[in-house]
């Protein structure tokens, strides 16, 4: 008798487990409609993303091309708010998408949940868009995954136009502690943003060489 009443209690508790995992599941699904329109897109991307990672399984669909951009946006916003590593791949794919804003918002996301070498590539061909959101998020999403062997990639972008973008280049030397560069960095010492000057000491003070010395001294003077 206790051995069947104990049998009785475990399957209530896997059917109650079951039944509130179904009613999730039929939540999720019906938010995810409701990303279809514009009148709901925020409300429901807002609550897709307090059920964490276990809903970007779902989401992965809403990224076809044949979905509309906003739908396809709101799907990337909430693969980066949840930081899930795991739709990396899916996402990399988007970085060539035709609609600059899918590409951007792509980038993006990468920023955040980046993990993998692979990434590397697609995204460098990003650094050439005609978009400076684009390649803004582009270096954003490189600066993560940084390597010795992008130390070249940084130095040219330091010359791009976009503040942000020198910014994040900079960033990223400082990150891989990239002792060669210093003399090219040491060129930003007068950049006209008061941003990228400060983050200019702050990576030359984590490379932290001789050649560093000049740089910082002039950037003491500017603070």
């Amino acid at each position: 008798m206790k051995k069947f009443v104990a049998l009785l209690v475990v399957g209530c508790v896997f059917f109650s487990s079951l039944s509130a995992y179904s009613e999730d599941q039929a939540r999720v699904k019906r938010l995810i409609s409701g990303l279809y329109d514009k009148k709901t897109t925020m409300d429901s991307q807002r609550k897709l993303i307090s059920y964490g990672t276990e809903v970007t399984e779902f989401l992965v669909p809403v990224l076809s091309s044949e979905n509309k951009p906003y739908v396809r946006i709101a799907a990337l916003r909430i693969i980066g708010a949840v930081e899930d590593s795991r739709r990396e791949d899916d996402v990399v794919l988007l970085l060539s998408d035709q609609d600059r804003k899918i590409r951007q918002e792509a980038a993006r996301t990468l920023s955040v949940i980046a993990l993998k070498e692979s990434t590397i590539e697609p995204v460098k061909k990003l650094l050439n868009d005609a978009d400076p959101n684009v390649r803004f998020n582009a270096i954003r999403a490189l600066a993560k995954v940084a390597r010795d062997q992008e130390t070249q990639v940084f130095v040219n972008a330091m010359g791009d136009y976009d503040p942000r973008i020198r910014l994040f280049s900079v960033i990223a030397l400082g990150k891989i502690k990239s002792a060669e560069s210093v003399g090219y960095m040491s060129q930003l010492v007068y950049d006209y943003d008061p941003e990228v000057r400060f983050e200019l000491a702050r990576s030359l003070g984590e490379i932290a060489t001789k050649d560093c010395v000049p740089a910082l001294f002039a950037l003491s003077t500017d603070m």
